[in-house]
């Protein structure tokens, strides 16, 4: 899992022409004195015990990092830097103008999107970086929504392993790299991941979708959502709680009001009740609404709220 981390990035040209995004997040390092804290803890634990008389000896502290590190993100958009007002907080969470979550459309504007699929990276000063993409659609466009574990690999579990630690998965659904690219054979169609994996696995599951192969058939270039959550936090929510649905439906209606039209979702693909739940929710059609069993077959579901 990696320690910095951002999840993709949906940005709509609206019907007023105006740009609005999904939300930015990105997870850099956290504070130099954060970082430390624990080893500063056990060094002057260390210091009492050496001293013998009950006194703490002060071997420094981080003032050298904490000056070069002053909390300001850099943001790249293809390789080149593009104006953002936003900051890294102590957490390492990146935050931007009125501790909001994602960048103003102004500031969006000037980021000179193109069409489709854009590379962005964040960094920040003793903080380290966090890469992603950005998808730049249009307020016209309908989307496919497409759950992974379970839909586009066989199973959960063991779809879970194979897609993240195999150098080539096998255990994915067969000709589903067919299917979606055939889904998305209609004017204006988008496709859009979304699972409720830690986004501290975005980097394995985008290496994942974009290196599965069939027999030369290739997973649609699409963006994937995934939860922002802690890895506790998003285990607890789909193992435990087992509500997956819960941070799918909040992460659809982002989507949602960043087209802010009526009915932008055309189809949603997943493989349990809480998926159908999660698409009925943001206004995917019950005859467009599927789910794939373990041999990959699809049905349409009702997803009663």
């Amino acid at each position: 899992m990696d320690a910095t981390h951002a999840v993709d990035l949906v940005v709509v040209r609206q019907a007023d022409g105006a740009l609005a995004s999904t939300a930015f997040h990105a997870r850099l390092a956290p504070e130099a004195r954060l970082r430390n804290g624990a080893a500063r803890l056990y060094q002057r634990a260390s210091s009492w015990f050496r001293s013998g008389d009950g006194s703490f000896s002060d071997d420094g502290d981080d003032d050298d990092d904490a000056a070069a590190d002053d909390g300001a993100a850099r943001v790249y958009v293809n390789g080149s830097r593009v104006p953002c007002a936003a900051r890294v907080d102590a957490a390492g969470r990146c935050v931007f103008a009125n501790k909001g979550d994602r960048p103003a459309p102004d500031e969006l504007e000037r980021w000179a999107l193109r069409p489709g699929r854009n590379d962005l990276r964040v960094a920040a000063a003793g903080r380290g970086e966090a890469r992603c993409r950005c998808y730049a659609w249009d307020a016209a466009d309908r989307v496919v929504v497409c759950d992974v574990d379970g839909t586009i690999t066989q199973s959960d579990v063991r779809g879970f392993v194979d897609s993240t630690l195999a150098a080539a998965p096998t255990h994915c659904h067969a000709g589903v790299c067919a299917f979606f690219a055939a889904a998305l054979d209609a004017p204006k169609r988008r496709l859009l991941y979304l699972t409720a994996r830690p986004a501290a696995l975005a980097a394995a599951t985008r290496a994942f979708l974009d290196r599965l192969d069939q027999g030369g058939a290739r997973l649609p270039d699409a963006p994937l959502l995934t939860n922002p959550a802690g890895v506790g936090s998003a285990l607890y929510a789909e193992v435990v709680a087992r509500r997956p649905d819960v941070f799918k439906t909040a992460a659809l209606s982002d989507v949602l009001d960043a087209f802010k039209t009526t009915a932008p979702l055309a189809a949603g693909f997943g493989n349990r009740p809480t998926d159908a739940r999660s698409y009925a929710l943001a206004g995917v059609p019950g005859a467009a609404n599927f789910s794939i069993d373990t041999a990959g077959i699809a049905t349409a579901l009702r997803g009663e709220p």
